[in-house]
Order: structure tokens, then sequence, then C-alpha cells
């Protein structure tokens, strides 16, 4: 009736027809026509159904998506809401491994000294904000419409038995989650890094680290410890404090690189460890153990032994005799042998004329000038998962073209305390022990051979797959001169 009087306001005729094409099911806009159908709107009816979904859900959904499509990690990682709320998740993780702190917005100083007075092992908490300073995700509009969206078209597609009204409903969920992992992914991310954490917030020190665009906890953790916190870090760490870890266990030192604020954070579960080796190799420290003393040598024992070593002042190695073949005494004490005459001219020395040089066959040179091959070690560090090992394992063999490898041993080290069920572990660590529990599993597994670079990779894939576990691999390889 107001389309025949002439007091229409044409905006709110306008505002009525997008009300309708917004959230009005059965109705359409083609080729400037508008019209209801029998059809309902899909896009219409999600529109319509995401209206019942509040802002709180909204958000709760954005902090699964961030989570779990961005972060891949829900373990041991929590999104800031409150000071109080991310301290309670924090106690509640697994303090052995990194726990992570992810925030829709920059916080304050205030609130980062807050995140981490009085907790347990404060160094293992890696706090990541997004590198944006004016990213909200809690308040972002767009950002709460698209988890409403995704919501009610989850929800309908969930509702249906008409295969295409579910997928339809699927493509819209997709569709709106896609932009909100596009939105989030734009805004980037930092790692807030520890300098000093000071008596009050005004004597903190932090430095904002910038972070990969695919922030996913792989990728993270793989910039973390090949730029910021490799493992010469922690050796030149504690080169530089040898009298404050002298006299005291190594598993001591790890915990205390594990609690303080401003040290290297070990990302992975063997980088102070493996410093203190290095250390050792080179002969600043000792190491004292019941399996053995070393010094000027890499300590060869595992995880769990070095854990339990102490570390001691430098000490020069005994010099070594062998015994002698023929006695078995050490010095020898055979009998000194008179020098025995040519058997072939008969004179002392030896009267001889010298044998001409032979021309190799190969080359037909005289000397021979055939490349030659030489064995060496090649060390690749711990890596957080089967395929951070395959990829580093290749990156560093192409550097080494033509290179054949003779030996590889692979290191899988897994540990985890205060487990809630042991039965969660696969059972071939726990067997059929189940309840509350710690576990701590080393396996080598070592492979002889001529194996290429790609037969190599195949293998590590093979590997056994433990989430949570470090993945590391010592090879022989065999490269020309």
């Amino acid at each position: 009736m107001d389309i025949l009087s002439p007091s229409l306001d044409i905006n709110a005729f306008e505002q009525t027809l997008m009300g309708f094409q917004k959230y009005a099911s059965y109705f359409y806009h083609q080729e400037n026509r508008y019209y209801f159908d029998l059809e309902e709107n899909s896009e219409a009816k999600v529109e319509f159904k995401s209206l019942q979904y509040s802002d709180d859900q909204a958000r709760e959904k954005l902090f699964e998506i961030l989570k779990t499509e961005i972060f891949k990690e829900s373990g041991n990682t929590t999104v800031f809401v409150s000071i109080q709320q991310v301290q309670e998740s924090l106690k509640q993780f697994d303090k052995t491994r990194p726990r992570y702190v992810l925030t829709g917005r920059r916080l304050t100083q205030e609130e980062r000294h807050l995140i981490y007075h009085g907790m347990d092992y404060r160094n293992l908490i890696l706090l990541l904000e997004p590198k944006d300073d004016a990213f909200q995700l809690s308040t972002d509009k767009d950002l709460l419409k698209w988890a409403k969206r995704i919501l009610a078209a989850k929800d309908l597609a969930g509702s249906t038995k008409k295969t295409a009204r579910q997928a339809d409903y699927e493509r819209i969920a997709k569709g709106d989650q896609n932009n909100v992992i596009d939105r989030i992914k734009k805004a980037g991310i930092v790692f807030a890094s520890w300098q000093k954490y000071g008596s009050s917030p005004t004597e903190d020190q932090i430095e904002l680290e910038p972070l990969p665009v695919d922030f996913s906890k792989d990728k993270v953790l793989e910039k973390l410890n090949q730029e910021y916190f490799p493992p010469l870090t922690f050796k030149e760490h504690m080169e530089k404090r040898l009298e404050e870890i002298i006299e005291r266990l190594v598993k001591e030192i790890d915990a205390e690189y594990r609690a303080t604020l401003g040290f290297p954070v070990p990302v992975s579960l063997t980088a102070v460890s493996r410093g203190i080796q290095e250390l050792c190799n080179e002969g600043l420290i000792g190491i004292q153990h019941s399996a053995g003393n070393f010094c000027h040598v890499k300590p060869n024992l595992t995880e769990t032994e070095i854990s339990n070593a102490q570390i001691t002042p430098p000490f020069e190695k005994p010099p070594t005799k062998e015994a002698c073949p023929k006695c078995g005494k050490k010095p020898c004490v055979c009998p000194p042998v008179s020098p025995e005459t040519c058997p072939v001219c008969g004179q002392l020395p030896c009267q001889c004329v010298p044998t001409p040089e032979v021309v190799c066959p190969k080359c037909g040179k005289k000397p021979c000038i055939c490349s030659k091959r030489e064995n060496i070690s090649l060390a690749i560090t711990p890596q957080t998962s089967i395929g951070s090992l395959r990829q580093e394992t290749a990156h560093r063999l192409q550097q080494r073209e033509g290179a054949v490898i003779t030996k590889v041993s692979y290191k899988i080290f897994f540990q985890k305390n205060n487990i809630g069920d042991l039965s969660t572990l696969p059972p071939v660590l726990r067997g059929s022990l189940s309840g509350q529990g710690d576990l701590t599993a080393e396996i080598t597994i070592s492979k002889s051979g001529r194996f290429p670079k790609s037969q190599v990779e195949t293998q590590i894939e093979s590997l056994p797959a433990l989430a949570g576990a470090e993945y590391s691999a010592d090879l022989e390889i065999e490269v020309l001169l």
C-alpha cells in the first residue's frame, strides 16, 4: 500500500528490500527482479539463523578456529580472555613442555607481567600476540558475523537430510571460515621474548620477535629452534656462567633454564643437555656419571643418563697405551729385536733398486689422480615431527650432491609427566598399564648399507609417529673429494 502513497520514503522501501534479500529464505533478487520462490535461499536462511547466536558464542568459535585451524594445536594451548583464566589453564597443562598463550590483541605490559607471576617453569610459557597492534579478535564485527554464520551453517547442515542442501550449508561454512582464517593470518603474529622479568611491570624488558605468516605450532617451533634459540645458543649462554653450573646435576640446570625468564627458551626437550655435551666435548667442563667420566669427548650417555650426571671442573684425559700384541703388557716387555738383513740383496740397510711406480689402470696417471672418497658424519638436530626431520635431512643432504649414506641412526625421545591416564598413550610405550603416571622413552633405530637421499627420506617417513616426541638423526655419509 505504501507504494501507492506519495508520502513513501524511498529509503525505507529499499531498506525493507535489503532486509528481505538478507533474511527471507524464500525471497530472491535476480536480473533486477524481486520474487518469492518455493526453493529456499541457503544464504538468507544462514544469515537469519545467525541472529540466534550471541557474541560470546561467536568468540568461542573464533578461539576454536585460532587454536585448531590456524595454530593447529589444542593441547597445552589457551586463548587469552583474562589473567585468571589463563593462569588456571596453564596450571593444568604439562609443565615439562612448551605451553602456548594466544592473544587476540596486543597485551599491556602489566597483563604480560601478571600472566607469568607465580607460575612454574615460566620460561616454557610462550606468549604469542598479533603483529598488528590494532587487531581485536574479540570485537571485530566482521569476524563475529562470520563466526555466527559458521555456527548457523553447521547447525543447518546437521539438521537437513537433503544432500544438496547440506552441501550448500557446508560450502557457506567453509567460505566464512576461510574469511576468518585469512583475516587472522593477515594480522600476523609475534613472540614475546623476555629479556628481563622485573619486580614490577615497569622494570620488564620484552622484545617482540616476528614469526611466520603460517603460524602453525610446527612452523613456530621451527622458527624458534633454528633462528632464535638454536642449540649453539645454549652452549654459548652456559659458557658465560660456567662457575654457576659446575658441581650441579644436568637436570638441575635444565630445570633452571625452563624456569628463568630471560634465559634462552628450551623449546626442544634436549636443548640444554646437548649444550652441556658440547661444553664437555670442548673440554670446558667434565661430566661425571656411574657409567663413566667424560672430558674432551662427547659423553656416550643416553638422555636419561646425562640428565642424572653431574657437571665437574674440566680434567685431562689420562694417557692410554695399548697393550703389546706379543707379551700383552703395557708398556711392552719383549726383548729387543736386532735388525735383519734384506732377504733379497743380503745387505743392511737394503741396497735393492726401487720398484717403478705402477700407472693407475683407471685414470692412466702416475701417481693416480682418481677421485677419492671421504667418510664424514652429519648430525640432524631434534625436530618436533617426522615431517620436519625429513625436510631438514633432505635440506642438509642436498648440500652434499652425490653423497652416499652408509649408516643412519634415528633417535626418538618422548617424555611426558603427570599423565592423567596412561591408556591414552600407544600400547607399544605403556604395555597394558593405565591410570596416572609419568613416561620417558628413548628409541634408537640404526640401518647400515648404501642408501641414496630418497631412500633415507622414505625411511624417515616410516618411523613410528608419536605426538609430542622429538626426532633426530646421525648419518655417516661418503662424499667425493
